[in-house]
């Protein structure tokens, strides 16, 4: 399992001398928080946490907006606004 945000945070700022804060360390450093599986991974440890309390995590789709519940199951709040973008 790759490393979460905050070890990330950690690991880059024991490597860099921060007082000596160029573009080049920025963009390093944005790079790594913003790489697509760590984001995917955080997201999903994110989205287990919620669950495991109980908690719904909201989503969308082509009929709405709904709470996706721990067990499986979908509740729509609101229907999909008719000049709403959706990504297929």
């Amino acid at each position: 399992m790759s490393k979460s945000v905050d070890e990330l945070v950690e690991e880059f700022l024991q490597q860099h001398d921060l007082s000596k804060n160029t573009p080049e360390i920025a963009e390093e450093f944005f790079r790594k928080i913003t790489d697509p599986k760590i984001v995917k991974q955080n997201v999903q440890a994110a989205i287990e946490k919620d669950w495991s309390l109980g908690i719904p995590v909201m989503q969308m789709d082509s009929k709405g907006i709904y709470e996706l519940k721990p067990d499986g199951r979908k509740i729509y709040t609101e229907p999909c606004p008719k000049d709403r973008f959706l990504i297929k």
